[in-house]
């Protein structure tokens, strides 16, 4: 039951399964970290059984947001507590598709968004995931040109969202970067797989001097932990204006 004055029971609908709910089990500080058992799972839609009489919510009411402990989050279950604070009203949204927007939606969001001035050349990755379609979609919705490098399967979906395609498969992804870049390079590089090094430290032959690469949210996948070994190339060094960037997305209602 609730125990916080801004807290609500829901009766759980539909959930979202993000990388931050099953990449950390994958890990050995997961299984000393959390006391077990653990119930993961954050983004959810929800109907509210119990509310405060303080809130402006009604019971029965559908809801839709993210829990506040992402790594144990609880969703993953009938019945769980939820933050006033993150959650708003289901609207016109199927539950599934209000399950999806979060964690992915908000993160795309940012990682865009306010980051770059207007009608700028985006790069992206990762195609078939959530943070690339909806990024895809927020950056073209805001006048920017995305290019997304993604394999020739997900490029028609690419193609339909707005963007440009470079298929990795193909040949090699630095090369095409600097090729579609001949033209007019890139000023954002969102990186949502962290999984080509060479794509991060050679960015500066595919973006511009102020160009920002981020990455969402950083993870150490075994290639990336090779990274120490590579020599810093100019695009990130004290004379250039190129900086690297990662984060995890919390919301905020605004």
């Amino acid at each position: 039951m609730p125990s916080g004055p801004k807290q609500i029971l829901v009766k759980v609908l539909t959930v979202s399964l993000n990388s931050v709910d099953h990449k950390p089990t994958e890990t050995l500080l997961y299984h000393f970290a959390f006391c077990k058992p653990t119930t993961p799972s954050s983004d959810f839609v929800g109907k509210v059984i119990q509310a405060s009489p303080r809130l402006s919510l009604h019971k029965r009411k559908y809801v839709f947001g993210t829990a506040k402990n992402s790594f144990a989050a609880g969703m993953l279950a009938q019945y769980a507590i939820a933050d006033m604070d993150r959650v708003v009203l289901l609207g016109k949204v199927t539950p599934e598709e209000g399950a999806a927007i979060p964690i992915a939606g908000l993160t795309a969001y940012r990682s865009i968004i306010s980051r770059v001035k207007s009608k700028s050349r985006i790069s992206t990755n990762h195609a078939s995931g959530r943070m690339a379609t909806f990024g895809i979609q927020l950056a073209v919705a805001a006048g920017h040109a995305v290019t997304v490098s993604c394999s020739g399967h997900n490029a028609e979906l690419c193609r339909s969202l707005g963007a440009e395609v470079i298929d990795y498969t193909r040949g090699t992804l630095l090369q095409d970067l600097k090729a579609a870049s001949s033209d007019r390079k890139f000023d954002l590089v969102v990186d949502n797989i962290h999984t080509n090094p060479e794509r991060f430290w050679k960015a500066h032959e595919y973006t511009t001097k102020d160009a920002l690469y981020v990455l969402t949210p950083f993870t150490a996948s075994p290639s990336f932990m090779k990274l120490p070994t590579h020599e810093v190339p100019p695009t990130f060094s004290r004379w250039r204006s190129e900086k690297a960037d990662n984060f995890f997305s919390q919301p905020e209602l605004e």
